[in-house]
């Protein structure tokens, strides 16, 4: 590491637990929020909080007090809330992003020129390599249910996916027609179904349509979350969250300038309103 380091490291300690704070609290009321009572409960309140105190980006004054916020209908209250609850969340990521690279130049720098490693973040191997048994298997049954995210992905953009995954999902689609197939003869003889079922689990033949792709992923992802839910909690993706943010600490800590530029590229690479280090956990896991 270079000057500055030590002068600026809390602050940047700082920024990255907060960035690793709102992501968590984004992530886990964006998917829990609408059918958990108690996370609905805290988006609410952190909603309107900020409606009441903080000013909404480019306003100099807050746009409600309790009495104008209170006064409104449920239906529109409920509205500024959730509105607030988003101004909230990009503010304070903004303000962790910004607060971390004003030093984060004097860390990353040498010579005056950019540090060729800053665009080396760090890998799934490292990340889990800095986590204990417990955490990291949880991150390792994570892999698949990400993988699959990464794979619908590249469906969606009509872009070429792996060949294992192309046959895992012609495998599953096939079993789903010959299924599909076998319950539909339900009148005739056994035979003649177990026929049918076999020939209709042929159908998709080399390639399976976009739609038969995203079909079929879509079930794996279901059935993926259905496990890591039994085995985690529901709240599974949230812990996630915390051991990448832990574990990227330890190694913001390590004293290896090698590690500590990685972790600190990840917070370097934030993108404003999504995910620690700008990074997507399904590419964390799967592209690396």
């Amino acid at each position: 590491m270079t000057n500055g380091t030590e002068d600026h490291r809390e602050e940047v300690y700082d920024a990255l637990d907060k960035v690793h704070y709102g992501v968590v609290i984004a992530q886990a009321l964006e998917s829990h929020g609408e059918t958990n009572v108690g996370a609905q409960a805290a988006r609410d309140e952190i909603g309107r909080k900020y409606l009441t105190t903080e000013p909404l980006p480019g306003q100099t004054q807050p746009r409600f007090t309790e009495e104008t916020l209170n006064a409104l209908p449920e239906e529109a209250q409920q509205q500024e809330i959730n509105r607030g609850f988003e101004a909230w969340r990009g503010t304070r990521m903004h303000n962790a992003i910004t607060t971390s690279q004003k030093h984060l130049d004097d860390i990353l720098k040498k010579d005056n020129n950019y540090d060729p490693s800053l665009g080396k973040i760090a890998s799934e191997d490292e990340i889990v390599s800095s986590t204990g048994d417990e955490e990291r298997n949880l991150l390792s049954d994570y892999r698949q249910i990400s993988t699959y995210s990464a794979l619908e992905d590249l469906i969606k953009k009509d872009k070429p996916i792996p060949a294992e995954a192309k046959d895992q999902l012609r495998k599953i689609y096939s079993a789903a027609a010959s299924r599909k197939q076998y319950e539909a003869l339900k009148d005739a003889p056994e035979d003649l179904r177990e026929l049918f079922a076999e020939i209709a689990a042929l159908a998709p033949g080399e390639e399976l349509s976009k739609e038969d792709q995203l079909r079929g992923i879509t079930d794996l992802k279901r059935k993926e979350d259905e496990r890591m839910k039994k085995k985690y909690g529901d709240n599974y993706e949230q812990k996630v969250y915390g051991v990448v943010a832990q574990s990227l600490k330890k190694m913001f800590k390590s004293g290896n300038p090698e590690k500590e530029r990685k972790a600190i590229s990840m917070l370097y690479a934030v993108k404003q309103g999504y995910g620690l280090g700008g990074q997507d956990f399904s590419e964390v896991f799967s592209n690396h």
